[in-house]
């Protein structure tokens, strides 16, 4: 399996695509019948990185970063137990995870034990089963997630069509960041609301840009998070998560600016970083 993983990133580069990262097993204590899935304890996980995984990727000369866990908030107690095997703990470049489960304090848990290992929200989709102000629910991940030592938010699918599909069992009523209508012989993708709660971000925040400080008030009120782009840009993504507007006041380095904010929406806020930043 080691040796296939190898074999993976060789082949990708050698296409052209260089792999950023991989993880062993995703959801590694989801076991289902409709779709494939596959149990792997964390003592296998730790025996599996520290003495295959590992040591293949360093002999084949792959750089490629080896994230461990890939599951939800609620289930912290297994990245805990593989990085307590020393051998595993020094291959693993972080710590991915899944929304589906508890809540994103957890990662500030585990960036408390161990602060020098990156966490990454590998996945976390909306679907039909979300009620009441879907913007909301989506910017609310991104800010928390963030707010919470997350470098990524992955929202997946990428695309389905009206119907939720393609799917090999599993989520049925899932849905993606772009819908793929495909009825009456026609083909139309329509962007959905986790479209636009990552373009809040992504289009704003760039490559090394790092969190900064900021207050927040909690859901019914102002969430917000904020980043300095390596240029010395920032941006601030503000949510009003109330039903009425809400005026506030946006401070740095000693000047001021007025916003009244909508209810129920999400606005970013961009300015150039002045000398000093």
């Amino acid at each position: 399996m080691a040796n296939y993983f190898v074999k993976f990133v060789k082949a990708y580069e050698h296409a052209g695509v260089p792999i950023f990262g991989v993880t062993m097993q995703n959801e590694p204590l989801n076991d289902e019948a409709d779709y494939p899935s596959l149990l792997m304890s964390s003592s296998e996980q730790a025996a599996f990185l520290g003495s295959a995984l590992g040591p293949a990727f360093r002999a084949a000369g792959v750089h490629s970063k080896i994230f461990l866990f890939d599951h939800n908030w609620d289930l912290t107690h297994y990245p805990i137990e593989v990085l307590s095997d020393a051998k595993a703990a020094a291959y693993a470049s972080g710590i991915a995870i899944h929304c589906y489960g508890g809540n994103a304090a957890a990662q500030s848990e585990l960036h408390e034990r161990f602060p020098n290992l990156p966490i990454w929200l590998t996945e976390c989709s909306g679907g039909a089963w979300q009620r009441g102000n879907l913007l909301d629910e989506q910017v609310r991940l991104i800010i928390d997630s963030t707010r919470n030592w997350s470098q990524s938010v992955i929202l997946w699918n990428l695309a389905l069509d009206q119907n939720h599909e393609p799917h090999l069992g599993g989520c049925k009523n899932c849905r993606g960041v772009v819908t793929v209508k495909t009825a009456d012989g026609t083909d139309e993708a329509v962007p959905t609301v986790d479209f636009t709660a990552l373009a809040h971000i992504s289009k704003f925040v760039r490559p090394g840009a790092r969190r900064v400080e900021s207050n927040t008030f909690g859901p019914g009120s102002l969430e917000d998070v904020a980043f300095q782009n390596p240029d010395g840009s920032l941006v601030l993504l503000v949510l009003n998560s109330g039903s009425k507007r809400v005026t506030f006041n946006v401070s740095w380095k000693g000047k001021y600016a007025v916003y009244t904010h909508p209810g129920n929406s999400a606005a970013t806020f961009t300015w150039p970083c002045a000398r000093h930043c």
